[in-house]
């Protein structure tokens, strides 16, 4: 259960750019390292990129949206298979329909319908008034809550539920290991100027002075490898606890009216396509709780 926006309009400054009307079909890319502020439509073949916040008045027509560390807030509809919109942090807009595709790194919520498009989120989506999934997919990662689901007439309802930042980890888990492999090779190597030093006692006091400074660079240079390793020993250690609490967490997905045959439902890797149509359904991996009317027990309250 979700109430509010999940994107809040912060007030502009000075780096921020404002465009007052339509972003024209086929104009040049708009960039800017701060926020944008469009107050008329984005339209065909248009590219908006911001570092930051962007804000849509109008709709998305077959047009690219790129948010690379902010969020996106559409107070119109995303419309066309040519339109892409991703935003780093949360994304806000209405109707998404006719082949669009929607990503968020954050929350997304929907006030209005997805109709044969595509929504990805790598954490919770929602979609409210009238909050209707018609073909297309639809993808979270440990909840997911709408009204309706139906299949479409061009593509087939598909609601999934995966951790795609469990898979983030992973790679980042690998490319630690990769780099305390390659310290670990280079601090063997340097360990030997350790060990000579060792062995050389107070005669080391009498090496030539750019053969002492030699041994100083690679003895600092075998404890700065030392730290890094330690470093990165214990951000692999906080990554695999995350990667634990992803895979343990409760996932479900809510339609809160109406689920009718054919819509495919895939938690984890597990799925399933429903044969009844239903009044009402929480979904999750292990099966199928039918209600026909929601306990608000089974809603989800989400901290924004």
């Amino acid at each position: 259960m979700i109430n509010g926006p999940v994107v809040k309009e912060e007030p502009l400054t000075p780096e921020d750019l404002i465009i007052e009307g339509d972003v024209e079909a086929g104009s040049q890319p708009i960039r800017s390292e701060g926020k944008i502020l469009i107050k008329g439509s984005v339209l065909a073949y248009a590219r908006v990129e911001a570092e930051k916040d962007i804000y849509i008045k109008g709709d998305v027509v077959h047009a690219t949206v790129i948010s690379k560390s902010g969020s996106i807030k559409i107070d119109g509809v995303v419309r066309g298979n040519l339109s892409y919109v991703s935003a780093f942090g949360n994304l806000q807009s209405k109707t998404i329909l006719e082949g669009a595709t929607v990503e968020a790194k954050g929350i997304i919520l929907v006030e209005g319908s997805v109709l044969e498009s595509t929504v990805v989120s790598w954490r919770r989506v929602y979609l409210k008034n009238p909050g209707a999934m018609i073909g297309g997919k639809l993808q979270g990662d440990d909840y997911m809550e709408l009204s309706i689901a139906k299949p479409g007439e061009q593509k087939e309802t598909e609601l999934v539920l995966k951790s795609l930042l469990l898979k983030e980890i992973y790679k980042w888990i690998v490319k630690i290991d990769e780099e305390i492999s390659e310290i670990e090779t280079q601090s063997a190597k340097l360990q030997r100027a350790i060990e000579l030093v060792r062995i050389l006692g107070d005669a080391a006091l009498r090496l030539p002075p750019e053969k002492k400074a030699e041994l100083a660079s690679q003895i600092k240079r075998k404890l700065e490898l030392d730290q890094r390793k330690e470093e990165l020993l214990k951000r692999k250690v906080n990554m695999l606890e995350k990667a634990r609490i992803l895979k343990e967490m409760d996932r479900r997905i809510v339609v809160t009216e109406k689920v009718e045959p054919g819509v495919k439902v895939n938690i984890e890797g597990s799925t399933n396509t429903v044969v009844f149509p239903w009044d009402g359904a929480v979904f999750v991996k292990r099966g199928i709780i039918l209600i026909k009317k929601l306990d608000p027990l089974l809603y989800q309250e989400v901290a924004l």
